[in-house]
């Protein structure tokens, strides 16, 4: 599969250089397909071995201080 990803993601990329625009949104609609596909996929391999997704996180830096933003977090300090 991921060698048809790159080649759909090749196409896809020439399109846009040529100015195909139709078969451009022809192939993009592929390649959505192809990756929902995937991570539909890799979803319920972890649910049968049993296993968790980590949240998600981000870090930013202000000033010498660094925040940790933690995915649907509603408690942080600094949330406005």
């Amino acid at each position: 599969m991921a060698e048809k990803k790159i080649r759909f993601g090749s196409l896809l990329g020439t399109c846009g250089l040529r100015g195909h625009i139709e078969l451009g949104e022809v192939v993009a609609k592929k390649l959505l397909e192809m990756e929902k596909i995937h991570v539909d996929k890799v979803r319920k391999e972890v649910r049968e071995k049993g296993l968790q997704k980590e949240v998600g996180s981000s870090w930013i830096d202000i000033r010498g201080y660094v925040a940790r933003f933690v995915s649907k977090d509603q408690d942080h300090p600094q949330l406005d």
